[in-house]
């Protein structure tokens, strides 16, 4: 389980054909992964994610907020905090950097 907020003034877009589990499009200003997604990246490696937030939601997944508003300069004028989050969880998982025309 998986879930994210999208804020349309976000410049970071992407989206992959893919099944989640497969490989995700990309990282918002607010994710949420679930057990599968603990185990795919590793539960310690997503309690440590470089974010502004990161809260256990009752040991069945894990929230990560990553600026302090969704329409934060970070998140609206640039993709470079969200990439750095999709290269720090594993960039495998993620449609990666210059999606579809490279893939990492």
């Amino acid at each position: 389980m998986y879930g994210t907020v999208f804020y349309s003034g976000q410049v970071h877009k992407r989206t992959v054909q893919m099944t989640p589990l497969q490989r995700l499009d990309q990282t918002y200003w607010l994710n949420f992964f679930g057990e599968p997604y603990l185990d795919m990246f590793g539960r310690e490696r997503v309690l440590n994610a470089p974010c502004y937030s990161v809260e256990e939601f009752g040991g069945h997944g894990v929230f990560l907020q990553a600026a302090p508003r969704f329409d934060s300069p970070e998140i609206t004028d640039s993709d470079e905090l969200l990439i750095q989050l999709e290269e720090y969880l594993g960039a495998d998982a993620f449609a990666g950097r210059g999606y579809p025309h490279f893939i990492l």
